[in-house]
């Protein structure tokens, strides 16, 4: 699949649903921890910030050095390239081609019905 500016595509709910509670069920059993992380949530102005000059997000798992879950956010040029020619050493201090540090789920999960 070739990537653009609107490379992806709507999904309805129910689906959403089914496959995140397979994805909880599956890290529930591969954890062994009954309340595995089920989200990652990044603040709008920091996704603008990363979006800057770029084309889309690319998503990396990934797990630091003890086990918990990450979502790594890079930003994509028009060709799909991972996109850090900014990334920096201390993501607290200034903007990034590479985006981490997200509010997970749990503790700070949603209390909307959408049941993901």
């Amino acid at each position: 699949m070739d990537f653009s500016k609107t490379t992806g595509r709507a999904m309805d709910l129910t689906s959403a649903r089914k496959w995140t509670a397979a994805y909880q069920e599956s890290e529930k059993q591969r954890t062994g921890n009954p309340t595995p992380v089920k989200a990652h949530a990044f603040g709008a102005d920091k996704i603008n910030e990363l979006m800057q000059g770029a084309s889309g997000i690319r998503i990396y798992p990934g797990h630091d050095d003890n086990g918990e879950p990450h979502m790594i956010l890079v930003a994509v040029d028009d060709q799909g390239n991972d996109l850090t020619a900014k990334a920096i050493v201390d993501p607290a201090s200034a903007t990034s081609d590479v985006l981490q540090y997200s509010s997970q789920c749990p503790p700070i999960c949603s209390n909307s019905i959408s049941g993901l």
